[in-house]
């Protein structure tokens, strides 16, 4: 009993000082590896989403500098574009009033109502050939004014022009114009008096009536003009304008600028 006792207590000793009842030393590596593997575990699946989130990152910082890159590119183009067309239409407009259209400023009270003094008119001479009630820019070749002139064109080359003086009436081959664009600016509407300066005299007779007659032929190459402002328009019926050359007509008046409107 006594023996059995003593063996205990030795192995209990032997146990507390680490030794197996064999005298080797207990396996640390077996209990060891255990924790080692609860500590760092391995976890394929894990490694492999994490690999995917880091190429994904990847991706979305390249799309965002392609986008970036994508958008510098947008705004240059939609700028060169718009200089492009600016340019573009500014050479267009040049060429345009170069070569097809000239502009025109009203100077006078001669084309009142239809025109007023200082309006900024748009003329075109291209293919242009006068026509009866046509608004025209011409030069005088007789140096009796210097600026372009702005009249309407009443009778062609051969045609034979009458106005009666006494009434205003104009006649083109023995036919009454319709002239609702005549403007004669007095509360009576038509000043004989004043108006009788306008003329001529060396076209101008005296009819059975005692009215005195204005009547000419427009020779070859001529046009003969007068203004709306019948009481106020220096033209055709006076010496100093007379009948206009046609290579002198620098164009139909077509637009006004200010306000923007055709031109009947």
């Amino acid at each position: 009993m006594d023996n059995q006792n003593n063996e205990l207590n030795k192995n209990e000793q032997l146990n507390r000082c680490g030794e197996t009842p064999n005298g080797d030393a207990p396996d640390t590596n077996a209990a060891s590896e255990p924790s080692q593997n609860a500590e760092h575990p391995s976890d394929p699946i894990g490694e492999a989403q994490a690999q995917d989130a880091a190429q994904a990152q990847d991706v979305a910082v390249a799309q965002d500098a392609a986008q970036t890159e994508s958008f510098g590119f947008r705004a240059f183009s939609s700028v060169f574009d718009i200089l492009e067309i600016l340019v573009v239409s500014i050479l267009i407009v040049l060429v345009a009033f170069t070569f097809c259209f000239r502009l025109c400023r009203v100077s006078g009270d001669s084309m009142d109502v239809t025109l007023e003094n200082g309006e900024t008119l748009i003329t075109s001479d291209l293919f242009y050939e006068p026509k009866q009630g046509d608004i025209v820019v011409f030069h005088l070749s007789n140096g009796a004014y210097f600026e372009p002139l702005v009249k309407r064109v009443i009778a062609l080359e051969g045609q034979t022009v009458t106005v009666n003086i006494s009434t205003g009436e104009t006649f083109v081959d023995g036919e009454l114009l319709d002239e609702d664009y005549a403007y004669f600016g007095t509360s009576d509407g038509y000043d004989k008096t004043r108006i009788r300066n306008l003329f001529d005299f060396s076209y101008v007779t005296i009819d059975e009536q005692g009215h005195q007659i204005f009547s000419a032929t427009v020779p070859k190459g001529k046009i003969f003009v007068m203004g709306d402002n019948r009481n106020n328009s220096s033209d055709s019926r006076n010496h100093l304008v007379g009948f206009i050359d046609k290579d002198t007509v620098l164009g139909k008046a077509l637009f006004r600028l200010s306000p923007f409107k055709a031109i009947d």
